[in-house]
């Protein structure tokens, strides 16, 4: 406690190990243990030192709630909400385990329970901002704007300046001239802000510029913002090469010419992948507009699955020792392990989900995971969305991502990662065949019904007229789509990247032939 108090947090956590070898039921030292090694990035390590802790004193709020931070460090978010509920049975007055379970279930899928956690956390504490945010980007990807600005700008009251806040509203709002946050946003360009301060802000402003149809004040601002994120960040081109290189050495038509038998869980995930803002939210909430449909968003369940983060098993190095990275560590796994890791897929969909057969994962980048897809789910439904490369690279270049997606910052490190996926996607047609159904985000746009129809039938469902009224369904969407999939089909997204074209050019050259599909 006292290297802990004085910042030596190292010895610290030197000395709880001690002191929990010392004395392996002592409150204090468990406690203490678990809270440092989630300081110090050890999130396995944390929670096992708690929940020995918990088995020992289960009526401890403080260790529940230490817990639920560490199953969030994790990333078992399930496990973290049981925790977080755990602490409210013991401490109903307990503001921030409330805010924490507002948090934990957003992460699990459950908008609804989010937001009646965060409500509550607000009749104990109006003025937090955390919460004040959050319950307003929850309720702007739930279709409901007005509540969503109110919210906002009482953060803003609270906050005044606050760039990211500005950040958030600007998804939810259309801008004119004269808007009073315009205006103030405007104003903050003459102070001193940070670098991701700045960066919020350029986001904002470029945003409210195109929605004025001032392009090039929108893609100046646009190139600011970029910038300063690519500054901040780590990202190796030369990397994704070599993973896409691999990939498609490791699954070749051998390999995936085993047979693997259908899993009997009776669940059915509808794997919706490709770019980034390729059209992927369309198509989810056409297809979670459905009856038999639960629209899942973008899980990170299947990457856990395959690298056992979360919680979640070992993933493929539980099964081979050596060589044991995506892709390589796939090599010469048999079809019951394939079929061990389908089944813990299935059996840690979330549990929002539990009373639909069809579940859908919109995470992009499971692009990367469509061979190891076929091997341990194969009778799993898988959608390519495709769009316009320039549109496509352009909508990543607008818009900041609150995690991943690293290549989208620079216009030619976009237009060399385009290619690169152009070329993965390409060997899986060579490798898979018709086994998934390509669908492009222009189409969909020029003839709804026909392509609603198409993805209906091709998941083998019945169909249903409230797919094509997508836009009414009350679900909540948590990417940058949010406020287009709440709006009925419009063509303005079509051909964007003409307003800007003049200033293009290191993304075009990057594509390639590419730019003229």
């Amino acid at each position: 406690m006292a290297s802990l108090q004085s910042g030596q947090l190292d010895d610290a956590l030197s000395f709880a190990r001690r002191a929990s070898r010392y004395n392996p039921r002592d409150l204090q030292a468990l406690n203490l243990l678990g809270v440092l090694e989630l300081q110090a990035g050890n999130a396995n390590a944390a929670v096992s030192a708690l929940e020995t802790a918990n088995g020992l004193y289960p009526d401890s709020p403080e260790i529940y709630e230490n817990l639920g931070d560490a199953r969030v460090g994790e990333g078992a978010y399930e496990k973290a909400v049981s925790a977080y509920e755990a602490v409210i049975r013991l401490q109903p007055q307990n503001f921030r385990a409330w805010a924490n379970l507002g948090n934990a279930r957003l992460e699990t899928g459950d908008a609804e329970g989010a937001c009646t956690a965060y409500r509550r956390a607000l009749e104990l504490n109006p003025a937090s901002v955390p919460v004040l945010s959050n319950l307003a980007v929850i309720l702007g990807g739930m279709g409901e704007q007005d509540e969503a600005l109110v919210l906002g700008k009482r953060a803003l009251s609270l906050t005044p300046g606050d760039t990211e806040i500005y950040h958030d509203l600007s998804k939810f709002k259309k801008f004119a001239a004269g808007d009073a946050d315009l205006s103030a946003m405007e104003a903050l360009k003459n102070t001193d802000l940070d670098t991701e301060a700045r960066m919020y802000l350029g986001f904002s402003l470029s945003k409210a510029y195109e929605d004025m149809a001032d392009y090039d004040r929108a893609f100046d601002e646009m190139a600011i913002a970029n910038q300063l994120k690519r500054d901040a960040i780590s990202y190796s081109r030369e990397n994704e090469s070599e993973l896409i290189e691999q990939i498609t050495d490791v699954f070749d038509a051998e390999l995936l010419s085993k047979g693997v038998s259908a899993n009997t869980v009776p669940k059915i995930p509808i794997f919706i992948l490709g770019m980034p803002r390729s059209g992927t939210s369309l198509v989810e909430q056409i297809l979670a507009s459905h009856s038999d449909v639960f629209g899942a968003g973008e899980l990170r369940l299947l990457r856990d699955v395959v690298t056992g983060q979360g919680g979640i098993g070992q993933g493929i190095t539980e099964f081979k020792s050596t060589s044991a990275s995506y892709p390589n560590g796939v090599i010469g796994l048999s079809a019951d392990k394939f079929s061990a890791l389908g089944t813990s897929y299935l059996e840690n969909l979330p549990a929002t989900a539990k009373n639909s057969t069809y579940v859908t994962d919109k995470m992009p980048r499971n692009y990367y995971f469509l061979g190891l897809i076929k091997l341990i789910l194969p009778h799993a439904k898988v959608i390519h969305c495709q769009r316009s490369p320039l549109d496509t690279c352009l909508s990543c270049y607008s818009i900041h991502f609150p995690y991943g997606q690293e290549f989208s910052y620079d216009l030619a490190e976009l237009g060399e990662y385009y290619r690169g996926y152009d070329a993965l996607m390409t060997h899986w047609r060579d490798v898979l065949g018709d086994w998934f159904l390509d669908v492009r985000y222009e189409d969909v746009i020029a003839e709804p019904e026909a392509q609603a129809r198409r993805l209906v039938e091709f998941c083998d469902l019945p169909w249903e007229e409230s797919c094509l009224e997508f836009h009414k369904t009350k679900r909540h969407v948590r990417t940058a789509s949010t406020a287009q999939v709440k709006r009925p089909i419009y063509k303005t997204a079509v051909q964007r990247w003409r307003h800007y074209e003049k200033r293009l050019k290191p993304l075009i050259d990057a594509l390639g032939p590419l730019a003229d599909t």
